[in-house]
């Protein structure tokens, strides 16, 4: 038989077998898998009880004590899941994602008395991958990532003062919340108590803080506050 022949008979025998061995995995490689499948959620989500009872095509299926439900677990040597979804799913029985949202909103507005005005947030998902522990609301929420678009005024009053105690207090509420060292503020359906006696009333303004002192900004003027 013909060299060439022969050469292109072994590789083609050589690619089954790599085949067949690479879909039916031997046994101390589907253990080993499983093995670090389970040590990966258990240093993410605390012990579980987690245990992997089948594999699927491109992922395992994964049960836990935490939940009645299981969940899938994808990768060979680096693992993704789909754990914190599920477990929300199945703690809360309603759309994760208002309840998060809903969550992440009275967390950040119940630092401000409602009486007196509210965060305009925009929330946006942005997957949080270090977990460490058992879950709950404050890991969960953290699935979730929001900027601070405004602080909007609904407190009634032209006492400046009174005016700038709030933002103050707002300012603080937030200052560790956001990377951003300035808050925008809107005062909701009036004019601005700063400009009552300018031509030209900007509801908004914005205010920030420099070493030990406030500036409350508005139009083109501002106003410094010590600390």
């Amino acid at each position: 038989m013909n060299k060439k022949i022969v050469s292109i008979i072994i590789l083609i025998v050589s690619l089954i077998s790599l085949s067949i061995y690479a879909y039916y995995e031997p046994d101390y490689i589907q253990k080993d898998v499983r093995r670090r499948i389970v040590n990966y959620l258990n240093y993410k989500y605390g012990d579980g009880d987690f245990k992997v009872i089948r594999k699927n095509e491109y992922s395992y299926t994964v049960k836990t004590s935490y939940m009645d439900s299981t969940f899938e677990v994808t990768g060979h040597y680096h693992f993704s899941d789909n754990f914190l979804d599920d477990y929300a799913s199945f703690v809360w029985q309603e759309d994760y994602d208002k309840h998060m949202r809903d969550y992440i909103e009275n967390k950040v507005n119940s630092k401000i008395d409602s009486n007196d005005g509210y965060f305009n947030i925009s929330i946006y998902d942005e997957y949080y991958r270090e977990h460490k522990g058992e879950p709950n609301e404050e890991i969960l929420s953290k699935n979730y990532n929001y900027k601070i678009n405004q602080f909007i005024i609904t407190k009634d009053s032209d006492d400046e003062e009174e005016i700038d105690n709030l933002l103050i207090k707002a300012y603080d509420a937030i200052s560790n919340e956001t990377n951003s060292n300035i808050l925008i503020f809107r005062f909701e359906n009036r004019e601005n108590p700063y400009q009552k006696d300018s031509k030209v009333n900007y509801s908004e303004g914005s205010i920030s803080k420099k070493r030990n002192s406030y500036y409350i900004y508005y139009g083109k003027y501002y106003k410094k506050i010590d600390n």
